[in-house]
């Protein structure tokens, strides 16, 4: 595939920790609609996959709110700003 360097330039920004840039590209775009994979993959297979996607946004939301915490307390908040949303 061939790209702009302005392109390829933005994806790589947008590349995330441990991420491959096939993997950025997809997020980005959305990867390909669920009917055009529909039975390409096993029902077992599909659900490991979606049990991963599933703990990675648990494990990315419990990093945000670690983030969320330490800078609450860079500030000296009161702790009724500090409560789980």
């Amino acid at each position: 595939m061939r790209l702009s360097e302005e392109f390829h330039a933005y994806v790589k920004e947008q590349n995330q920790e441990l991420e491959t840039m096939e993997d950025t590209v997809k997020r980005l775009i959305g990867g390909p609609e669920h009917d055009e994979v529909s039975g390409l993959i096993s029902t077992d297979t599909a659900e490991e996959m979606k049990t991963g996607l599933e703990n990675r946004t648990r494990t990315r939301a419990k990093k945000r709110w670690e983030m969320r915490q330490k800078l609450m307390e860079s500030f000296d908040l009161p702790e009724e700003f500090r409560r789980e949303p």
